[in-house]
């Protein structure tokens, strides 16, 4: 057995409980800052804390020797990253242009979801020989291609986001700058580390490396909404 593989368990299950928190953080957000945006992305890292818990579970059933249960459960997790991404187009597009509907990207993103489902039911996945770190199956080659499609324009615009309100091109109040920044940078993250995992580009320890990247994404995405928890106490 691999013991190795339990500490990457425990880095995707944290994964999965900031994500979560991020989802309960929305709670608490004030109401002026309250927007279809914020709530989106909220609902991106819910959407988040199943894949990681499913991660978890794929890497422990792997552990245990039963790589039977956690095929299954690796097309239940990569169905909710796909969905994620229709998720994550509407936040950014809502974001970076507030004045206009997100019917088209939504429109484009549902047909690349419609495909991305298509192709992981119709090819096999691979599984790759268990490591010391990581339980690892990778998608087929098709569905790793709609997947980094998929990711790349997100990628650039979460990057376009960071650089707006980090560089000072857009001024909101303090609250709100902070949390663009920071969902922006959680997002840049999350899109680099998260697409190495996905598309299969790193092995053995370097997997738990890129998980610890991405639970920096999840610590970041939780602080940006703490942010926006600015009471009105100063308010006379």
């Amino acid at each position: 057995m691999f013991v190795g593989i339990l500490f990457t368990v425990i880095i995707s299950l944290s994964i999965g409980m900031f994500s979560t928190l991020v989802w309960r953080r929305r709670g608490t957000v004030n109401y002026r800052f309250s927007s279809p945006g914020i709530q989106a992305f909220a609902l991106f890292w819910l959407t988040m804390s199943v894949v990681w818990y499913t991660i978890a579970a794929i890497d422990f059933f792997g552990y245990l020797g039963r790589r039977d249960i956690s095929l299954p459960l690796t097309y239940i997790m990569q169905a909710f990253v796909g969905f994620s991404l229709v998720v994550a187009s509407y936040f950014l597009y809502q974001t970076l242009f507030p004045a206009e509907r997100p019917r088209f990207i939504l429109f484009i993103y549902g047909i690349l979801y419609f495909v991305f489902l298509a192709t992981l039911f119709v090819y096999d996945v691979q599984l790759r020989p268990d490591s010391f770190f990581a339980s690892q199956i990778i998608v087929s080659d098709a569905t790793r291609f709609i997947f980094v499609a998929s990711v790349i324009p997100l990628l650039v615009a979460s990057a376009v986001l960071f650089i707006l309100y980090y560089g000072g091109i857009r001024r909101p109040e303090r609250a709100v700058r902070r949390f663009y920044i920071l969902s922006g940078l959680s997002l840049v993250f999350l899109g680099v580390a998260g697409s190495i995992d996905e598309i299969g580009l790193v092995w053995d320890w370097m997997v738990t490396a890129t998980r610890l990247i991405t639970l920096i994404s999840a610590i970041s995405g939780y602080v940006s909404l703490a942010a926006l928890q600015e009471s009105d106490e100063l308010v006379i």
